[in-house]
């Protein structure tokens, strides 16, 4: 089980490309090694590994606790309001979880300390869950949400510099991606993308022609652009912590 788990991490590690459910595999070896000591350390009067387990935990909670207070004071959120009632949430389930379960481990009563530590972590995870959406600053939602209404076929979006996943699923269809290719690389071997993976001669004759176009663009690259193009035209439509909606044609001419 050892070999499943490093194996799985070692190789994934090797990798350009990395995603989250890459390390999926590790979890199964390292639980039943988990419940094997457990199940063997659990009965006994003093499990010093336990022990030793909770009082890590007790220790690093508060300081987990206070970095989820300070999270939305510190960093730009799209729903901060929102965001500190949840990871307030959870910081009190993580502290109260804890103090329970070590007070049940304090008396050796290690198998009401582990439900207690489950059930704990389980809300916990629950309230980081419904965090999210009002701590993710790379959605994309917003603008597709006010730009389909008003695309027409003929209509070009891109993406400056990066490529956001989310908006050809939102906007359902295909967008331009400038200067982005990494993990679209390979497949670029195997199909003429010229017309939708593009360069900056490409994206600015399409920003200067009459045909609309939007840009969905990084706050930074915005202000760089705006600095090195002066004398270009620039009609933002809408932003959000990190990025903006720009277009080539003014806002009153988006609805018609």
């Amino acid at each position: 089980f050892l070999l499943w788990a490093l194996l799985v991490f070692a190789f994934f590690s090797f990798s350009k490309s990395k995603l989250i459910p890459y390390i999926l595999p590790v979890f199964p070896p390292l639980a039943i090694l988990t419940a094997r000591y457990l199940a063997q350390a659990i009965n006994k009067p003093k499990a010093i590994g336990i022990q030793i387990g909770f009082l890590c935990l007790l220790a690093l909670s508060p300081v987990i606790a206070y970095a989820f207070y300070l999270f939305p004071l510190e960093v730009p959120l799209p729903a901060p309001g929102q965001a500190a009632r949840y990871l307030d949430l959870a910081a009190f389930l993580l502290l109260s979880g804890t103090f329970i379960s070590c007070l049940y481990a304090y008396y050796h009563l290690y198998r009401r300390a582990i439900v207690v530590l489950i059930m704990g972590t389980w809300l916990f995870l629950l309230a980081i869950l419904a965090s999210m959406p009002s701590i993710d600053t790379r959605t994309i939602l917003p603008f597709a949400t006010q730009l389909k209404p008003v695309l027409k076929p003929q209509d070009d979006v891109i993406t400056f510099n990066q490529y956001f996943q989310d908006l050809p699923f939102y906007l359902e269809r295909r967008v331009s991606i400038l200067n982005w290719h990494n993990e679209l690389t390979y497949g670029m071997q195997h199909q003429d993308t010229h017309e939708w993976m593009i360069g900056d001669d490409t994206f600015w004759q399409r920003f200067h022609s009459h045909q609309r176009v939007f840009v969905v663009i990084s706050l930074n690259d915005y202000k760089n652009i705006q600095k090195t193009h002066p004398h270009d035209r620039f009609y933002r439509w809408n932003k959000t912590v990190g990025y903006a909606l720009i277009s080539n044609q003014p806002l009153d001419m988006l609805s018609h």
